[in-house]
């Protein structure tokens, strides 16, 4: 692939960049290494001020940092100046929340006799992340504000035609006192991107961009036997009820489909309206889209921007084609968009019948899909058919009803919108951090994402302990996990992760187990060992010379367990079955 600026309003190169070399590939995961073993054991507060300081300079130079962005990917200027401050907020998220949302947490056990359950959160180490053009600089703090507050190092592949961007990031952070090495941005290749993924000093891996990559990576990552979260599209349902304020609904579909020119991955694609309201609801939106003007993205009056670059915009056009020659109706809206750059002129599907496969894609870009619903209970089922599961919306006066078919609606969060004011998420079907959780093998519910997404296996568990000698012991497992959570910052579809580890202590052994407790307070301290290390080989209080057993396939535990005392077997046990069982 072939890192270069192209210009979308006019199509001109503007700079080119050569692609990483792999001897600049392997030095980038040395120093990411190397600076990890420092960042961990910095503070909260140390890393919450130079998060503190990168959001104060986007701040100082947002006009700078906001030309980038529209020069690169096309987007409005205003548009990209939301996006400068967006970065900064989330920057400030997390220096103010990140020690409190990693704050160690007790979870309560059914009988306290067999003793307690803590979570702690801790470092995982160097992380990759692959992201997408259309929020250049938001996709890169979403995903580093969280880990460095955490104590990880970040690589970065950048999608490749915002080079400028993802270098303009890695000297911020670097003006920021982020340490060398902590944050590392690549013009890495396809091939290099499965050689980071291999490094036994990479942890794991997080993209967002289309099912295609999505998958290629995701097998690459489980080959690995890598964590990986993936956000591979979404096609947002814009549900209208009959009691809905049109004028406030309809600025709001105009607005929500048309805003990072249609490229945003949560706007409302599927307009599903009641058929009480269907046919003002079209005209009036027929006019709402006539009133946007595409132009040159820096020029104030210009209030629908060109796509990314001419081959989104060719491929989207191709899309309405294919829509067309399998039954729906197209209708282009508003006066002719400019002849140079890569404009799509703004157009309506309608007539999108169950056999179009069209129904089930993602326009990304200027095109709306409506579609008529005979009544709610019609709404949700449509809303309802479709691969994608990232948002949706429901538009009515009255907020208890919006948030009961909120409910019907199988996706990750869905949004009401009232007539009252603004409107505020109603249902988030995977909520923030909560653990369904047996005695051990926890099992995190992470956001519910693409269909994509929802066929991935969860985190394979990792589990480590320590013996203490023939005296009294305190068996831990430990399982890795990397899952989503929702902040609360606008706009609502940002997919920080957090690394986890779920720490389960045992009770002390009882007289008669394999291993014998003496006296509590002679326990020396315990401590995690190397997770090729079984649970068996070092809880048991035979030999210890065991050979330890995997803790990568499922089933019965190994022989090693048999003389292990009954808790860690069944701790074992546990873990495995969450590894075999799907997510």
């Amino acid at each position: 692939m072939a890192y270069a600026t192209t210009y979308p309003y006019t199509g001109e190169v503007l700079e080119t960049f050569p692609t990483a070399t792999d001897a600049e590939v392997a030095r980038a995961i040395d120093a990411a290494h190397a600076a990890f073993l420092a960042w961990r054991e910095t503070s909260f507060a140390a890393r919450g001020a130079i998060l503190q300081k990168a959001a104060d300079l986007l701040r100082k130079d947002a006009d700078a940092y906001a030309k980038l962005l529209t020069l690169e990917m096309g987007k409005l200027f205003t548009e990209a100046k939301a996006e400068v401050e967006l970065s900064a907020k989330i920057f400030e998220y997390y220096v103010q929340n990140a020690e409190s949302l990693l704050r160690p947490e007790k979870l309560t056990v059914a009988d306290p006799a067999e003793g307690e359950a803590v979570i702690v959160c801790e470092p995982l180490g160097v992380l990759l992340a692959i992201e997408p053009w259309n929020f250049p600089y938001y996709q890169i703090a979403r995903i580093i504000a969280p880990q460095l507050s955490a104590g990880n190092t970040m690589l970065l592949k950048h999608a490749s035609n915002v080079p400028q961007s993802a270098a303009a990031f890695e000297r911020l952070m670097r003006e920021a006192g982020l340490p060398e090495g902590a944050f590392i941005n690549l013009y890495a290749t396809r091939s290099q991107v499965e050689t980071i993924i291999n490094d036994p000093r990479v942890h794991g891996v997080a993209l967002t961009g289309s099912e295609d990559a999505g998958a290629v990576v995701a097998a690459q990552a489980g080959k690995a036997l890598k964590k990986s979260t993936m956000e591979l599209g979404g096609a947002d349902a814009f549900v209208v009820l009959a009691d809905a304020d049109m004028a406030k609904t309809i600025k709001w579909a105009v607005f929500g489909r048309h805003w990072n020119g249609g490229q945003v991955c949560v706007s409302s694609k599927r307009m599903i309206i009641v058929d009480a309201v269907y046919d003002e609801f079209l005209a009036r939106y027929r006019e709402g889209v006539a009133g946007l003007r595409a132009g040159d993205p820096f020029a104030p009056e210009t209030t629908l921007a060109p796509l990314s670059s001419q081959a989104a915009a060719d491929e989207i056009k191709e899309k309405i084609r294919q829509a067309v020659a399998h039954g729906a109706k197209a209708e282009q809206i508003g006066p002719p968009v400019p002849n140079q750059g890569a404009f799509v002129q703004p157009t309506i599907l309608t007539d999108v019948a169950d056999d179009n496969p069209a129904r089930y894609w993602e326009f990304f870009g200027p095109v709306s899909m409506l579609f008529r619903a005979r009544d709610e209970n019609d709404a949700v089922r449509i809303a309802n058919d479709s691969p994608f599961g990232l948002g949706g919306s429901v538009f009515t006066s009255d907020t208890k009803h919006g948030a009961d078919v909120a409910r019907k609606i199988s996706t990750g969060m869905v949004f009401v919108k009232s007539d009252q004011g603004r409107g505020r998420p109603a249902l988030r079907r995977h909520p923030p951090l909560r653990l369904r959780t047996r005695i051990a093998g926890a099992r995190p519910q992470g956001v519910r994402q693409s269909q994509a997404d929802r066929r991935r296996r969860h985190r394979r568990p990792v589990l480590t302990a320590r013996r203490a000698s023939p005296a009294p012991c305190v068996a831990r497992v430990t399982c890795d996990g990397w899952v989503g959570r929702w902040i609360p910052v606008a706009p609502a579809s940002a997919y920080p992760f957090r690394p986890v580890r779920f720490f389960a202590f045992a009770a002390r052994l009882r007289p008669g187990a394999a291993a014998r407790a003496g006296p509590r307070a002679a326990r020396p301290p315990v401590s995690a060992v190397s997770s090729g290390r079984s649970l068996a080989s070092l809880a048991r209080s035979g030999s210890r010379s065991a050979k330890p057993s995997s803790t990568r396939g499922a089933g019965a535990p190994s022989p090693a367990t048999a003389s292990a005392p009954a808790g860690a077997a069944v701790w074992l046990s546990a873990c495995k079955r969450r590894h075999a069982s799907p997510r």
